[in-house]
C-alpha cells in the first residue's frame, strides 16, 4: 500500500503519538477508541454507555478496548469515594 499525506489542516485535527497507533499489543477497536478519546475537547464526560450508543461496538467491546487500553497504561482509572459514600471511577486517558 502507497501511503499519501494530504495538506494539512490548521485546526479541528488531533496529533497521535506513532507510539499509540502502531502498538501491536493493542486491537484495532482500542487504538480507535483512545484516538477518539484523545480527540475530545479537555474536560469531556463520556462513559461506556454513551460510547455504545454512537457507536456500532458494543458495551462488552468497549469494556474490553478500555481494558486493554489500561493494560498497557494509556488509560488510568482511579476509584475514589464520593460525599454520600458512593465510588466514583475517573479514567484519564494519555
Amino acid at each position: 500500500m502507497n501511503i499519501e499525506r494530504g495538506p494539512r489542516k490548521e485546526r479541528g485535527f488531533v496529533i497521535i503519538d506513532n507510539a499509540l497507533a502502531q502498538n501491536n499489543r493493542l486491537s484495532f477497536g482500542a487504538r480507535g477508541l483512545a484516538e477518539y478519546l484523545l480527540s475530545l475537547p479537555p474536560g469531556a464526560h463520556v462513559d461506556i454507555r454513551s460510547l455504545a450508543a454512537d457507536n456500532p461496538e458494543g458495551r462488552d467491546a468497549i469494556a474490553g478496548y478500555m481494558n486493554e487500553l489500561e493494560a498497557e497504561r494509556y488509560l488510568v482509572r482511579t476509584r475514589t469515594q464520593g460525599e454520600r459514600g458512593r465510588f466514583v471511577t475517573t479514567s484519564t486517558i494519555h
